[in-house]
Order: C-alpha cells, then sequence, then structure tokens
C-alpha cells in the first residue's frame, strides 16, 4: 500500500485505526513521565504510534495551520520593549 493510501484509510477512521491492520489499538508512544512525545518540527511536529496488534509503526505528521488566542498579552509591544523583555528575547 501506499503512503497516500495508508494517510487515506487512516485519515478516514479519524486517526482511530491502524492503517495497516484496521486495529483499534494504535497507541501514542508515552515518556517515562507520562507525556506522549512530542518532535517538533519548524511549524508542525510528528507523534510516534505504535499498533498493539500488528506492532507496526509510523508518525502522525502535525502541521501549525491557524491560531487560537487564549488571552492577549497585558502590555503593549511597545511597553515590553521599554522594560526590555523583547529586547532580552531578541539578544538569545
Amino acid at each position: 500500500m501506499s503512503n497516500e493510501d495508508l494517510f487515506k484509510t487512516y485519515t478516514k477512521s479519524g486517526g482511530a485505526k491502524c492503517p495497516f491492520c484496521s486495529a483499534s489499538s494504535a497507541k501514542f508512544y508515552y515518556n517515562t513521565s507520562g507525556s506522549a512525545y512530542l518532535y517538533t518540527t519548524g511549524l508542525g511536529a510528528e507523534v510516534p504510534i505504535k499498533c498493539l496488534a500488528c506492532l507496526a509503526e509510523w508518525y502522525d505528521v502535525m502541521q501549525v495551520v491557524s491560531i487560537k488566542v487564549i488571552r492577549q498579552p497585558a502590555r503593549s509591544p511597545m511597553e515590553l520593549l521599554k522594560i526590555g523583555t523583547l529586547a532580552e528575547d531578541n539578544n538569545e
């Protein structure tokens, strides 16, 4: 099966079933602290997945397509420049 066919099969199930064997036992890899591994790749991320039924492994590849604002900044960018916060960030 081609990557494109596997992608279609996987997304048709909403990412809930293994694209190879159709089992519902695909799981995130977890690190020792109990959080899912997440590898950032510029404007996206890759999450390693493993099917516990057939042992196939793949990455869910995610891309940033939008943002959702949680809270606006308490100060304007000009105020932050005056107190040095933005200037310090730019020197890193």
